[in-house]
């Protein structure tokens, strides 16, 4: 082998490690390059909460239209009532709300002897029972639960639906409870959940 063909085959395997070098070196640089792009990207992204409305009034029978209690107590009324009303709107008026549900509102209203200072029951709870009036001043509803948490499920009209303004009224009666105004000694919760929009 001659001496040309010699350094002409070195020259080769010089130019071929110096591509070699700078292909390794590209590599890396747009390696890292593409990985601090990915690791600097910023944006920003919202989301709206829907507001979930659900309120409720008790008015005990014991009161007159003004909320003042009634004196004399009525002898008629045995087995006092409270008138509670559930709502998913704000405002006065129903057909023209401040505020409506954005979500569908599933709830439960429960009630239970108010807790003394040391925590403990005023008195033991007498029977009851839930009904589903239509109004207020209806005389009759259907019965709906037996001294047991009142659950929007187990009502004919079932759970509020989001963005329509609807009022419930439910009357519950203690049994057993004579002339006392039970209503004075008891603490009515209502709890309001998102409801399952499949139903």
């Amino acid at each position: 082998m001659n001496k040309e063909n010699k350094n002409y085959k070195n020259k080769n395997v010089l130019i071929l490690v110096l591509l070699l070098i700078i292909m390794l070196i590209m590599i890396i640089v747009c390696g890292i390059a593409y990985a601090k792009y990915l690791s600097t990207a910023s944006g920003t992204a919202t989301a709206e909460i829907a507001e979930m409305v659900c309120t409720m009034e008790v008015k005990s029978s014991s009161e007159n239209n003004n909320g003042e209690v009634i004196s004399p107590a009525d002898k008629t009324i045995i087995n006092p009532y409270c008138i509670v009303t559930v709502k998913d709107f704000e405002g006065a008026n129903q057909s023209n709300p401040d505020k409506v549900t954005e979500t569908d509102v599933g709830y439960s209203i429960s009630v239970k002897p108010k807790k003394d200072s040391n925590g403990q029951d005023t008195f033991v709870m007498p029977a009851y029972n839930w009904y589903e009036i239509s109004s207020p001043d209806a005389e009759s509803g259907s019965k709906i639960a037996t001294s047991t948490d009142l659950v929007s499920s187990s009502t004919s009209k079932g759970n509020f639906k989001n963005k329509v303004a609807e009022t419930r009224y439910y009357k519950i009666v203690f049994l057993n409870s004579g002339e006392e105004d039970i209503t004075r000694y008891v603490d009515f919760e209502l709890k309001a959940i998102q409801a399952n929009q499949n139903n």
